[in-house]
């Protein structure tokens, strides 16, 4: 397996994703190119239905691409099977979707724990890190509270936390901020600002402007295709 080469973390090539046959069948994502650098911070923008949730899963290796060339931190993910691509998800990949996806009758230590569980982390050092994690993120006092008695904001934090537990190579975020309120959508734009200039990737699908103000470069999606990035002048 031969390295990708420069600072790039992904590279893909007339990458496809196409779904149905014949007359039914329709190109979710037709021709991308695309080459994103370590350590940046990416919107995706773009109608429903323009691709940008099935560029980021098929980034994220939650599905397979129908054709063209995809490689994401060194591996050839059009190879993969199914069960390669659940061990690169283990390897490199923090998730943060849009409702949270928190588990209501655990508590939050133990959900942010929960991804370091299948990676066979042990008990104490898990549990260890969840609340490491939980306090960077300013839930250092609900560490025992069941999910379900979290406010809104509180659940987004621990989202964010568990995201990034796991130490991932790359952040995948899809429309985070859709459900939250402007001051919660401010909080978690600045942590995934915090963690991408500690060198993480992050990569987000979104509608808000704000999110995307924030982010390295913008890159529009329509009808599958990629359009031309636009370059973000970061503040200071």
């Amino acid at each position: 397996m031969t390295d990708l080469g420069g600072d790039a973390i992904v590279r893909a090539t007339a990458l496809a994703r196409h779904y149905g046959v014949g007359v039914a069948r329709v190109a979710a994502l037709d021709g991308v190119d695309l080459c994103i650098d370590h350590g940046a911070m990416v919107a995706f923008m773009g109608p429903s239905g323009s691709g940008k949730s099935t560029l980021l899963h098929l980034i994220g290796a939650l599905d397979r691409p129908s054709g063209g060339a995809l490689r994401v931190a060194g591996e050839d993910l059009v190879g993969l099977c199914a069960r390669g691509r659940a061990r690169f998800r283990q390897a490199h990949v923090g998730f943060l979707f849009q409702d949270g996806g928190l588990i209501a009758r655990l508590s939050v230590l133990d959900n942010v724990a929960l991804p370091l569980a299948y990676r066979g982390v042990g008990y104490r050092a898990r549990r260890a890190r969840a609340a490491e994690m939980l306090r960077a993120v300013g839930l250092g006092d609900r560490l025992d509270h069941d999910a379900a008695h979290l406010s809104g904001g509180e659940q987004s934090r621990a989202g964010v936390a568990r995201a990034l537990v796991g130490r991932p190579t790359l952040l995948v975020c899809d429309e985070p901020t859709a459900a939250l309120d402007r001051p919660t959508a401010r909080a978690v734009i600045a942590l995934l600002r915090r963690a991408a200039a500690d060198g993480l990737t992050v990569l987000l699908s979104t509608h808000d402007r704000d999110l995307a103000d924030a982010a390295d470069r913008v890159l529009t999606l329509d009808r599958g295709r990629l359009g031309a990035p636009q370059t973000q002048a970061q503040t200071p």
